[in-house]
C-alpha cells in the first residue's frame, strides 16, 4: 500500500515540468524569431593626403550606421588592380567615392552596390548618385568684379572634365556684362603654356576644380602671375586661398560629409528595391540629372586672403561684405 507523495517531491516535480515547459517555449521563440539584419558594409574611397577630401570622409563615416572602411586610391598599377579585384569580390552595400580618381576606379569596376560620389567632375553614368558641389558661377563673378570693379575680361583655366561649368561660367558672364577668356588644356604641361600666353588685357585669373589639369606646378605658376601683374586669382578650394590665392568659392567639406551620409542612409534603406532587376532597369533608363542631389540650402563660402590683398592692391571693402571668412 503506498501512500500519497510527500510535499517536497510534489514541488520539484511540478518545477520541473514548468521549467521544461518555458525552455520549450524558448526554444519555439527562437525557431521563428527572425534573423538579425546583417550590417550593411560601405567603402570609402578617395585619394589620400588631400585635406579636403579627408574632411568629406570623416564626416561621412561619422553620420552613417553601417560598417564603413576608408580607403585610399593606389599610385601603383599593382596595387590599383588588386583594390579593383577587392571590390568587385567583396561586393559593399554602396561605395562613396570622393574625387575624380576614386570615382574613376570604382565605376571601371561596376561594383555591384550603389555608387555615389561628390567632387567629381567626370561624366557620370546615369544609375550612379552625385552630390553636386559645383558653385555658382554668378557668385564667383560677383566677387571678382568686387575686388576689380573696372575690369571687364577674366581668363578661365579649365579642362575637358569642367568644360561644362565653364560654359554656365560664359552665360553668367553675360548677365554682368563681363567676358571670359577661356583657357582649356588638355594638360598640365598646355595649362603652363596658355598661361604663359595670357593676354595682357585679362583682370583676373580663375581656376576651375580639375585636377587633370590643376597641379600644384600650375598653381604654383598662377600664383606668380597674380603677384606679377597685380590680377587677382580665384582658386578652386579653400587650401588654394591659404597658398596664395585672393579668394575661392568651395562648399565646406562638411556639408558635403553630411549630405552624403544623409543620401547613402536613404539608398541602404532601399536594400530590397536595390535587388530587384525592374528597379535596377528603371534606374539606369533615368537621366544623371535626376540622380544628383544638391546641397538644399547650403551656400558656397567665400574666403579671402587679407595678405594678398594688400600685396596686388586689392580694396576689401566690397568684397569683405561677400566674404565668409577672411585669413590673415
Amino acid at each position: 500500500m503506498h501512500g500519497r507523495p510527500k510535499l517536497p517531491v510534489v514541488i520539484a516535480a511540478l518545477a520541473a515540468l514548468v521549467g521544461g515547459s518555458q525552455a520549450a517555449a524558448e526554444t519555439d521563440a527562437a525557431r521563428v524569431k527572425p534573423p538579425a539584419r546583417p550590417v550593411p558594409v560601405v567603402i570609402v574611397l578617395r585619394r589620400a593626403g588631400l585635406r579636403v577630401y579627408e574632411q568629406v570622409a570623416e564626416e561621412f563615416r561619422g553620420g552613417v550606421r553601417a560598417a564603413v572602411r576608408v580607403l585610399g586610391v593606389p599610385t601603383r598599377r599593382e596595387s590599383r588592380a588588386r583594390l579593383r579585384l577587392w571590390l568587385r569580390e567583396s561586393k559593399p552595400d554602396l561605395v562613396f567615392t570622393i574625387g575624380q580618381a576614386a570615382y574613376d576606379m570604382a565605376r571601371d569596376v561596376e561594383v555591384a552596390g550603389e555608387l555615389l560620389y561628390a567632387l567629381v567632375y567626370q561624366h557620370q553614368k546615369p544609375a550612379h548618385h552625385a552630390i553636386k558641389t559645383t558653385v555658382p558661377p554668378q557668385a564667383a563673378l560677383s566677387a571678382f568684379a568686387a575686388a576689380r570693379p573696372t575690369g571687364k575680361r577674366i581668363a578661365v583655366l579649365f579642362g575637358s572634365a569642367t568644360s561644362p561649368e565653364y560654359q554656365a561660367a560664359v552665360y553668367a558672364a553675360s548677365q554682368l556684362a563681363l567676358s571670359l577668356v577661356p583657357l582649356r588644356a588638355k594638360s598640365p604641361a598646355h595649362a603652363l603654356t596658355l598661361l604663359r600666353r595670357l593676354p595682357r588685357d585679362v583682370a583676373g585669373l580663375w581656376l576651375l576644380p580639375d585636377l587633370q589639369v590643376l597641379t600644384p606646378q600650375v598653381f604654383q605658376y598662377a600664383i606668380a602671375i597674380q603677384v606679377r601683374r597685380r590680377m587677382p586669382l580665384m582658386g578652386a578650394t579653400r587650401h588654394h586661398v591659404t597658398r596664395g590665392a585672393l579668394f575661392a568659392l568651395d562648399y565646406d567639406p562638411t556639408a558635403i560629409g553630411q549630405r552624403a551620409s544623409k543620401l547613402a542612409a536613404r539608398l541602404l534603406r532601399d536594400g530590397k528595391r536595390r535587388q530587384s532587376r525592374r528597379w535596377l532597369a528603371r534606374q539606369r533608363a533615368k537621366k544623371a540629372h535626376r540622380n544628383t542631389v544638391t546641397l538644399g540650402s547650403t551656400k558656397p563660402r567665400l574666403t579671402v586672403n587679407k595678405a594678398t590683398a594688400a600685396r596686388i592692391g586689392v580694396r576689401l571693402g566690397a568684397l569683405r561684405q561677400l566674404a565668409t571668412e577672411v585669413i590673415q
